[in-house]
């Protein structure tokens, strides 16, 4: 059996080690290794599981009215400010297969979103 906490770590890992990759390659690299990682983890890639998406931004304001666009878009919000520092998160979560051509459109949605608002946009993940 997986260990959520550590396929999320994983997951997290992945991501960040390719942050600072080319722009352009970005969203295809980072969503395909996030996905070969979840695979080699042992995850059936072809079922459905709940991914988090994450956005940040240090404004109360956007980030509330990003996480209303995100709502209209069936997404379940979750906002909250964080510990560290005075930023404010979102947590949007979708039941989904974690399919690649999918995850490449929402990332470059989604930044998108996020810029409109001012936020970041910081991933996915997903846990068993």
């Amino acid at each position: 059996m997986l260990d959520s906490v550590g396929l999320v770590v994983a997951i997290v890992a992945a991501i960040f080690g390719y942050r600072y990759a080319a722009k352009k390659q970005q969203s295809r690299t980072l969503d395909g290794y996030a996905i070969k990682k979840l695979e080699e983890s042992g995850l059936d890639i072809t079922k459905e599981y709940q991914i988090e998406f994450w956005f940040y931004s240090d404004e109360s304001d956007a980030i509330t009215r990003l996480a209303k666009e995100l709502e209209e878009r069936m997404l379940e919000v979750h906002v909250s400010e964080t510990e560290q520092d005075p930023r404010f998160v979102i947590r949007a979560l979708k039941t989904m297969t974690p399919e690649l051509s999918e995850l490449q459109h929402m990332r470059k949605d989604f930044n998108s979103l996020a810029k409109k608002y001012g936020a970041e946009y910081d991933g996915w993940g997903c846990s068993s």
